[in-house]
């Protein structure tokens, strides 16, 4: 980059910068004989002594222009800046700022250069200017604006239009970015920058396949193609195939180790497969006076980029106060339940994974054992269709009562999700509890959510979701079992980027619910938050906190609260 700006600002300074001196007065000698020997010392103290006291700004050109051979990009900046003062108007001396400013890194100074460009000329590459030094500054949002502004007025830049879908992509706006490259094919063909940065876009937009399957025939073809590499490596994670992601990883630091990128494209392939250790507190309270106190770790050990085996460990102390119709029947305020389990979780390179664990619970002071088990199977035939398949044995420790009882939960699930579009996402699932005091519990559930804005910072998706449940019977076990029970919602999902390594999602949802036990329906609200330090590097830190009222879920309670923190540890 210094080397380019370097010799730009070379050309510049001869091309606009010799009929401008032969209108001024005649160079120092001096300084001539120092610039011909090779003193730039020299060359720029007469410059700067004469120019201190003549005002001349063709010397403070000169100085910048010496300072550039020098590769002192500030130094040579400072001079046009002084030059700029004296002839503020002078848009060869703006130009030469802006190149200069570019290059050490004062954005700002470049910016206000190509606007006051733009004002005085209404050249539109000024706006090409401004686009690309915001892009430079990570503000997607002013550089598409800028962007959008110069293809107007030269359509025909192929090139700016690339920069302008790659700004569109980084937002995360792969719906716009798309578009974009449409327009592009059929004004300039399925050039190689239309390949990469539309395999860019699929990726951005959830279609990881899609994207692969344009860019593995163009690496094919350019095996030294780093950007093309760099989107295939993502894309292939994305994808799942884990084994392929890895390999893909090794050949793009084969190309470029010392790009800072290649270490984050490893990074982020590296971080769902290593080993790990998750020390976790979850905390539950709600207004029937049900606590939960969660303490757990999990751990897994990366056998390979397919499989791993993993284990958790966890102790739940449940209390409900006495009185409540929610305690433990020997008058008792807590019960804890331990256990753990361990299994495996093995890849199926593209096409999901599937998870097995067996282990133990047991309730203290309950004389209450428990074999339990999970089965899952998460599987994703094609990009925009993925289905979960489960089965879980434990004991339903909803209150102290309940898990006093030692009753036992026995539940499978389905659960099935569709993007028919970008930016679109429909859910649908159900499941069936079966309990050992022969009781049980069907829920239904449906949502569809539409991404409406994507920018550089933050995500904002709009949706509605619903919910069913019916009960076998009304027990005295310690849970909330209606005969039946729906609520409907309307949902508002944000995610806040605060950095590469760091994000805040959001949730808030408004609607009503009725059951049985209700004459007529209910306001409910829920709102929670997600916090995430560490995204794909060696220490994750996750804190979570969600409250709920008048969801009538599980205990029946008016309102709930619940918190959690999880630390992951990779190895």
């Amino acid at each position: 980059m210094r080397a380019r700006v370097a010799l730009a600002w070379v050309f510049l300074t001869l091309a606009v910068g010799v009929p401008a001196v032969a209108q001024e007065p005649a160079v120092p000698p001096a300084g001539l004989a120092a610039e011909a020997a090779g003193d730039w010392e020299r060359a720029i103290a007469v410059y700067r002594d004469v120019a201190a006291d003549s005002g001349r700004a063709d010397l403070w050109v000169r100085i910048s222009r010496i300072e550039a051979t020098r590769n002192h990009p500030a130094e040579a900046l400072a001079a046009i800046e002084r030059a700029i003062e004296l002839e503020p108007d002078d848009v060869a001396h703006l130009r030469a700022r802006a190149e200069l400013a570019s290059w050490a890194g004062d954005y700002e100074a470049a910016d206000d250069s190509f606007r006051r460009i733009g004002e005085r000329t209404g050249e539109p590459a000024a706006d090409l200017g401004r686009a690309r030094i915001a892009a430079w500054r990570g503000r997607t949002g002013p550089s598409i604006e800028h962007y959008h502004a110069y293809l107007r007025a030269v359509p025909e830049d192929s090139v700016a239009t690339i920069e302008l879908v790659r700004q569109e992509t980084w937002r995360g706006n792969a719906r716009a970015a798309l578009g974009l490259l449409d327009d592009y094919r059929e004004r300039f063909g399925e050039t190689v920058d239309y390949r990469i940065e539309r395999g860019r876009a699929l990726m951005t937009g959830g279609r990881p396949r899609a994207a692969v399957e344009i860019l593995t025939p163009l690496v094919a073809e350019r095996p030294d193609d780093y950007e093309a590499r760099l989107v295939l490596t993502l894309a292939l994670s994305d994808a799942g195939r884990r084994t392929d992601a890895v390999g893909s990883a090794e050949a793009l630091a084969s190309i470029d180790a010392a790009n800072p990128r290649t270490a984050e494209v490893r990074a982020y392939v590296m971080a769902p497969i290593r080993s790990m250790v998750r020390p976790r507190y979850e905390y539950y309270d709600d207004s029937d006076d049900v606590r939960h106190h969660l303490y757990g770790v999990e751990a897994a050990v990366a056998l390979s980029p397919r499989a791993r085996v993993v284990a958790e460990a966890t102790i739940t102390d449940v209390s409900s106060e006495p009185g409540s119709g929610l305690e433990p029947l020997d008058g008792d305020e807590t019960v804890r339940e331990a256990g753990g389990d361990a299994g495996v979780v093995v890849g199926l390179e593209g096409a999901g994974e599937l998870e097995g664990r067996i282990g133990g619970l047991r309730v203290e002071d309950a004389d209450a054992d428990l074999l339990t088990w999970l089965a899952a199977a998460r599987l994703t035939p094609t990009d925009f269709v993925w289905i979960t398949l489960s089965s879980q044995r434990d004991f339903m420790d909803v209150s102290a009562r309940s898990l006093d009882l030692g009753i036992e939960r026995t539940a499978g699930r389905a659960f099935l999700q569709v993007s028919p579009a970008i930016g679109w996402t429909i859910v649908g699932g159900g499941s069936r509890e079966s309990y050992s005091d022969d009781n049980g519990r069907w829920e239904a559930r449906i949502a569809a959510s539409f991404g409406v804005l994507r920018r550089q910072l933050v995500n904002i998706d709009l949706g509605a979701a619903s919910r069913w449940l019916w009960f076998d019977e009304n027990t005295d076990s310690g849970y909330y079992d209606p005969e039946w029970y729906r609520q409907h919602l309307g949902v508002v999902s944000t995610y806040w980027k605060l950095d590469d390594q760091a994000g805040l999602s959001l949730r808030g949802a408004v609607g009503a619910f009725e059951d049985d036990e209700v004459d007529s329906w209910e306001r409910s609200l829920e709102a929670a938050a997600e916090a995430t330090i560490g995204i794909t590097t060696d220490w994750t830190l996750i804190a979570r906190g969600a409250w709920m009222d008048n969801v009538r879920s599980v205990t029946g309670a008016f309102n709930a609260f619940g918190a959690g923190v999880y630390l992951t540890r990779r190895f």
